[in-house]
């Protein structure tokens, strides 16, 4: 077993299946067919989780097959890549620059930011004199005025 985003940049990296494994506990039924081929439907899910020395993480999950091979189900994995502010293992390509988290804590403070100066700009419009905003024809208007001076 190798570590796929590895695989996939050419690196060479030792795995370690640190992370321990586990199997979901649904019950089923084996059975054999009208012709005698035996049948086992496994709906359980098996899944471990490792890294490698590169610093992917990797989460694999996967399906025991039927011996007949009539029910079959897809393997899953999904490797992470550690974040450079954060040193969390959530980027989803190594291409990222930060993770899902980072990003949206930024979009947070920008947000954030953006509504504190629009704040501001209203709380110094309600600071004039009542005859000062009529006079100015509005917020809008004041602050179109304002910013073009």
């Amino acid at each position: 077993m190798k570590c796929p985003a590895c695989v996939e940049l050419g690196y060479l990296s030792k795995l370690y299946m640190d992370s321990g494994s586990f199997t979901t506990l649904m019950g089923w039924s084996s059975y054999y067919d009208e012709d005698g081929i035996y049948h086992s439907h496994d709906p359980n899910r098996h899944s471990t989780g490792g890294r490698c020395s590169q610093d992917h993480q990797i989460y694999w999950s996967s399906y025991s097959k039927c011996p007949a091979g009539d029910y079959e189900r897809d393997e899953v994995v999904r490797v992470s890549y550690r974040c450079e502010v954060c040193k969390s293992f959530g980027k989803e390509s190594p291409d990222a620059e930060t993770c899902s988290y980072c990003e949206s804590k930024a979009r947070d403070a920008e947000r954030k930011a953006k509504a504190d100066t629009e704040n501001a700009t209203q709380a110094e419009y309600r600071a004039l004199p009542g005859w000062e905003r009529r006079r100015t024809g509005g917020f809008t208007k004041w602050l179109e005025k304002r910013n073009s001076d």
